[in-house]
C-alpha cells in the first residue's frame, strides 16, 4: 500500500497525468437512512505505444453523413489512382492530383482569388476606373430579370 508521499513521488517521477474519481458507496446501516460515503481513488494513465504505424497515405471514407459521396471524394480517388498506379515511379508525379485534392478540402487558392477580387474592386471604387461593385449588379436592381416569356 502506498502512502501519500510515495504517490506524489511516483507522479512526479514519471510525470503521469492524474484523474481523480470519486466513488460513492452506500454503507449499509441497520437503523436509519443510507448515507453515501465518498471514497477517493487516483488513476494513473500510462500512454501505450501504437499497435500499428500510421498510414503513409491519406484515407477517406467514401460516404458522407447524408449517404452520398463526400465533397472531395472524386479528387481523392484520382489522387489515389495515380499514387498506387504501376506506371507511377515517384510520388512527385502525383503532385497535380494532390494539389487538386488539397484545394478541394481546404480551398486556400479559391479564398485568395476572392480576396484579390474584393481588393481590386475596392481599388477601382477609390480610383473611379475599371469595373466597380455596382457594375456587377443588374441595372434594374431586381434579383430576377423579367424575360417577358409569358404575356
Amino acid at each position: 500500500m502506498m502512502k501519500g508521499n510515495n504517490k506524489l513521488e511516483l507522479s512526479q517521477k514519471f510525470s503521469l497525468p492524474q484523474i481523480e474519481i470519486r466513488l460513492f458507496f452506500l454503507q449499509p446501516v441497520v437503523h436509519g437512512p443510507k448515507v453515501p460515503r465518498p471514497m477517493k481513488c487516483t488513476l494513473y494513465l500510462i500512454p501505450l505505444p501504437p499497435t500499428q504505424p500510421p498510414p503513409k497515405h491519406p484515407q477517406m471514407q467514401p460516404y458522407s453523413r447524408d449517404g452520398g459521396t463526400r465533397r472531395c471524394f472524386y479528387e481523392f480517388q484520382t489522387f489515389m489512382a495515380c499514387y498506387t498506379s504501376a506506371e507511377t515511379s515517384t510520388s512527385k508525379q502525383c503532385t497535380p492530383q494532390f494539389d487538386d485534392y488539397y484545394e478541394c478540402i481546404h480551398g486556400f487558392k479559391e479564398r485568395e482569388k476572392a480576396r484579390l477580387m474584393v481588393k481590386q474592386l475596392k481599388a477601382n471604387e477609390a480610383s473611379g476606373e475599371g469595373v466597380k461593385a455596382l457594375d456587377l449588379y443588374k441595372k434594374s436592381g431586381a434579383v430576377y430579370e423579367n424575360l417577358e416569356l409569358v404575356k
